[in-house]
């Protein structure tokens, strides 16, 4: 596929989903292009008069002026004559390629696989299909295998080479003869395991020049930590959430772990299955993450506060100290049943007793109380 047919291909499926962008600056212009894979014009350049100019600056919106396929619109303004001549692009840089290949990860359509290939644009759906049908595994064994060879280098051989097998053995948690055994069923030419004499430096370099440099592991692990983050960011019924908790437990130093609970504690589905997933010194970084969040979650909140973290303010424990006046007017105010529900099993195991907001319970949420207590 020739370069224009593929450019025109990839922006026009960007189209589909954003708008074009009005480009003003001419510096900004040069350097979209000298950046980018591929580009061409569309279409003539037209010119806008002063009357439609005026109207399309209020809204910073060029679109009607847009023709089809290009993502660009490149604006000289003529401030003298009251004109603009603007001219369309279909663009592809780094920007558009990661969007392309967060977008086009399934159930593509072969002209834009075509497309990506013929621009040299990476994608996601050897990765992803390993990932759905649950072959993922192998490769994370591989990259976790990979990751364990390079970081010997500055963790254990920095200092002293050879190392001994024991001592390698002890750091690798693998007998040496299992590692040479693993390196003989891994797709890497010119590399050699470890006897008896120790383990080189030397050796673990070439080992590991050899799976980056393989053409069929090299490629797609130099991928991974980005697919890796990549599957937490898609829409839920693409994903596969207990693979998602071993790549968390896994991986989690390559990962932006702190942005993936963030985002599950403000709007998505599996915080407290992620949790456990994390270490002590990583959930603590979280919890210092979510205390900036100003819209809480009451039932995360209070998940946490159960788990230990006390430093988690909950508004209705302390109200529920401090005032039973208040806080039978917030519980009121609680649209969700199951928010309400929280609240009477944070009352329910709290140290304290508000006498006065245990008889309104009674009086007034008596079904809801011993759903409650009967579900624990």
């Amino acid at each position: 596929m020739d370069k224009r047919t593929a450019t025109l291909a990839l922006t026009g499926k960007i189209r589909e989903f954003y708008r074009p962008q009005a480009v003003i600056n001419s510096t900004h212009q040069a350097n979209l292009i000298k950046n980018s894979l591929a580009y061409c014009q569309v279409g003539n350049a037209t010119r806008i008069e002063a009357s439609y100019l005026d109207k399309a600056y209020n809204e910073t919106s060029f679109d009607r002026k847009a023709e089809p396929g290009a993502n660009y619109l490149f604006v000289e303004h003529n401030e003298y004559e009251r004109y603009a001549v603007v001219s369309s692009f279909a663009i592809i840089g780094e920007e558009e390629s990661n969007l392309l290949r967060n977008m086009l990860y399934k159930d593509v359509q072969q002209n834009l696989i075509l497309a990506m290939g013929s621009l040299g644009i990476e994608n996601y759906l050897s990765l992803y299909e390993k990932y759905s049908d649950n072959s993922l595994e192998n490769l994370l064994d591989d990259y976790s295998f990979y990751l364990k060879l390079k970081n010997s280098l500055s963790d254990l051989l920095y200092a002293r080479s050879p190392c001994s097998n024991s001592e390698f053995e002890k750091y690798f948690g693998e007998k040496v003869s299992k590692i040479n055994k693993k390196l003989e069923g891994m797709p890497i030419s010119g590399v050699s395991g470890w006897g008896d004499g120790g383990v080189f430096k030397s050796a673990v370099q070439e080992v590991v020049s050899g799976i980056e440099r393989s053409p069929v592991l090299g490629k797609v692990l130099g991928m991974l930590p980005e697919f890796l983050n990549f599957v937490f960011t898609i829409k839920y019924e693409d994903q596969d959430i207990m693979m998602n908790k071993k790549i968390l437990g896994s991986f989690s130093e390559r990962l932006d772990y702190t942005g993936i609970m963030l985002r599950e504690y403000s709007s998505g589905k599996y915080f407290e299955e992620y949790w456990p997933c994390l270490g002590p010194k990583k959930q603590a970084k979280v919890i210092n993450s979510i205390k900036g969040v100003k819209e809480r979650r009451l039932d995360h909140d209070s998940f946490l506060w159960a788990q230990g973290f006390k430093d988690v303010t909950l508004d209705h424990l302390n109200l529920y100290k401090d005032s039973a006046h208040k806080f039978i007017e917030y519980f009121c105010n609680r649209v969700s049943i199951e928010d309400k529900k929280t609240i009477i099993r944070d009352i329910m195991n709290c140290d304290f007793t508000n006498e006065e907001v245990i008889k309104w319970f009674n009086d007034n949420e008596t079904d809801l109380v011993r759903e409650v207590g009967l579900n624990g």
